[in-house]
């Protein structure tokens, strides 16, 4: 990887309906016992992914550092220091990590909403501090049985294929920000009259499967396009409404 940025992700910590077995020494040195791993332990993964073989630094709270009894204004004012001056924002999806809950009364969509939002603030010495928007991309975690068809499908009604994306399972502003490129013509209509996708660049959120992305390699290739889209931003209709 080349040229060190600084990276937050946004997950949902006690969602354990998540695969609990994974091919990885970190994972299987989790403090949390098999059957109550979460989100935070493919973070884990990810966050030694990013600090021992690239230039980028992982932005977000540690794994002993709990936020649990905090109030919603304490874990906003916590989580907004950690986003402002990071440039990539990864939302791990998980099969739980949406609640029943006013989604403007949920973390995750606070967070998104902070990584795409312009800010600006003062910084201690009165200089003024500028945010632009992230670059975004999001890894879709496996389910308990390794299964990602809570959220990908893959359908055959037409000869070449194609991946549908459960967009009803997303918070809105996730919803929102995925087949939002303006003026996109790689796309078609297959013969029972589905929109198709075409290409890497459809959506300013691009989505990955964990298993697309778990060595470096896949990782490298996946951040490097999130910034690609990040460069383009201007082709993209940016949602930035909870």
């Amino acid at each position: 990887m080349s040229g060190g940025h600084q990276i937050f992700i946004s997950y949902k910590f006690s969602d354990t309906n998540v695969q609990q077995n994974l091919n990885s020494d970190l994972f299987e040195k989790s403090e949390r016992p098999f059957g109550s791993r979460t989100p935070r332990d493919y973070v884990n993964v990810l966050q030694t992914y990013i600090e021992n073989h690239s230039p980028h630094y992982y932005k977000g709270e540690e794994d002993g550092e709990s936020l649990q009894g905090k109030t919603d204004e304490y874990i906003w004012e916590h989580l907004k220091d950690l986003i402002f001056d990071s440039t990539l924002t990864i939302v791990l999806i998980s099969p739980s990590m949406k609640t029943s809950e006013p989604e403007r009364e949920q973390r995750i969509p606070w967070e998104i909403r902070y990584s795409l939002a312009h800010e600006t603030r003062l910084s201690n010495n009165g200089k003024e501090q500028y945010s632009a928007t992230n670059a975004m991309m999001a890894i879709v975690l496996p389910d308990k049985n390794g299964s990602y068809d809570y959220y990908f499908e893959t359908k055959t009604c037409c000869e070449s294929g194609c991946r549908l994306l459960k967009n009803g399972k997303l918070f809105r502003i996730l919803r929102n920000n995925t087949f939002n490129r303006k003026n996109n013509s790689e796309t078609y209509s297959c013969k029972i009259g589905d929109k198709i996708y075409f290409g890497k660049k459809h959506s300013y959120i691009t989505f990955y499967k964990w298993s697309e992305i778990n060595d470096v390699n896949k990782l490298d290739a996946a951040i490097k396009l999130a910034y690609q889209i990040q460069s383009e931003q201007e082709k993209y209709d940016i949602n930035k409404e909870i």
